[in-house]
């Protein structure tokens, strides 16, 4: 993992000496308007509702989060269309992982029923999950590290002390992973933040947090992951989660470059709506904008191996040089003002066969273009309270919330200033 990481910091070492030129900047504003136009059109592509955002980072180990990157072209990683309810699997690759991804989700109610993937709906109205992730290829290199899958905030506004929500959420986003492994970090922040190494926001657990794995081995023929799997491979619902953790690691002691692996995410689905960009807890007005979170920027699901070689007792953090990442999918939801700095810190490109097509708002501006802002919805005073006795086992109990102003200068609301 050393090596590729210090290839990447002598090649944005250049990026940026170049960037520093005129024909470098005028380069760097070309690529971004070209961006930003590509970004537009899968936006405008959604007709005006609210759909989910997924980008495939093609390059994942472009280091550290987009605020720390070099600014140049070159650097900038590709981030291509992966659409949900694909009629197809999507063809996605990276340096270390090749094969298709498919998102799949419940339509919401005021969708259309032309509205794309809508032979998925008979799927869903026999489950519980309002979505689900599926993953399926081949290893390019034999991870060697372990494996950690979940949430990692790459793209975030760390100038800014944690906020008052985001501590009691650690705990809850915890006890929703049944996994014993598991790590939970709110990132660097402020001063920390702009370290070359300075650790992100993570919340992601080893491989048995996946919710199922099939293993195919070479020279057979994996399922289609365009139609269901159940009843295949290793599920934790049907093995118990004690059972499923020890077949999973017998499976990472073996895994190989020749081999098909097909993963399947959904344990979260019923309490993280991505379709309304919420999470929604069993309780009245249990329903909380995500935006209180994560504000204008996207979140990443992410597989990477850690190299632990350099940890201690007292330095566990998985720090961006530990890490080799297998797969990057940025999302968010477009029914949300996303920040403009994705378009210079990403290259957004079609899905691989597809381009998508303008809708009515084609002639408008970028700017109007955009669809409306939602205003995040407060948070009741009392549900950390409650989620904290009844989810989190009465444990790390929050404080009560403190008064402070809407949303300015890029802070969400319980932010502090750094």
């Amino acid at each position: 993992m050393v090596d590729e990481c210090c290839g990447c910091r002598d090649r944005e070492k250049d990026d940026l000496e170049d960037f520093h030129t005129p024909e470098g900047r005028a380069r760097t504003a070309q690529f971004a308007h070209e961006s930003q136009e590509t970004l537009q059109r899968h936006i405008d592509g959604t007709g005006g509702f609210s759909e989910l955002m997924l980008y495939w980072i093609e390059e994942p180990n472009h280091g550290g989060s987009s605020q720390t990157r070099s600014p140049s072209t070159s650097s900038r990683p590709t981030a291509r269309q992966v659409l949900q309810n694909a009629p197809a699997p999507v063809p996605v690759k990276s340096a270390n992982f090749e094969g298709h991804i498919l998102w799949i989700q419940r339509l919401p109610e005021n969708a259309p029923p032309e509205a794309r993937g809508d032979k998925w709906q008979s799927y869903f109205s026999r489950r519980q999950r309002k979505w689900e992730l599926r993953l399926q290829g081949r290893f390019k290199k034999v991870p060697k590290g372990k494996l950690y899958a979940g949430i990692v905030l790459r793209d975030f506004n760390y100038n800014q002390a944690v906020a008052w929500h985001s501590k009691w959420a650690k705990g809850v986003g915890m006890s929703l992973m049944p996994m014993d492994d598991a790590y939970a970090a709110w990132g660097d922040r402020c001063e920390a933040a702009k370290q070359p190494d300075a650790e992100l926001s993570h919340l992601v657990s080893d491989m048995a947090g996946w919710d199922q794995i099939i293993v195919t081995p070479a020279g057979e023929e994996p399922p289609n992951i365009s139609y269901p799997l159940q009843g295949k491979g290793m599920e934790r619902k049907l093995l118990g989660t004690s059972h499923y953790t020890r077949e999973v690691r017998t499976v990472i002691d073996n895994f190989n470059t020749k081999d098909t692996y097909t993963f399947a995410f959904w344990g979260v689905s019923s309490v993280v709506d991505v379709a309304g960009w919420q999470f929604k807890f069993p309780v009245p007005r249990g329903t909380i904008d995500m935006t209180n979170f994560f504000q204008e920027w996207p979140m990443h699901a992410c597989l990477y191996e850690l190299d632990d070689s350099t940890m201690t007792a007292k330095d566990t953090r998985h720090l961006e040089s530990r890490k080799r990442y297998l797969f990057d999918l940025m999302f968010w939801n477009s029914g949300y003002y996303i920040t403009e700095d994705l378009c210079t810190a990403y290259n957004f490109k079609d899905t691989h066969g597809f381009v998508a097509t303008p809708g009515l708002s084609r002639n408008r501006s970028t700017d109007s273009a955009r669809p409306p802002r939602r205003a995040p919805k407060e948070m009741p005073w009392w549900l950390p309270m409650w989620l904290s006795k009844t989810v989190c086992g009465g444990k790390g109990q929050p404080p009560p919330p403190p008064r402070t102003p809407a949303k300015k200068n890029g802070t969400s609301s319980g932010s502090a200033r750094c």
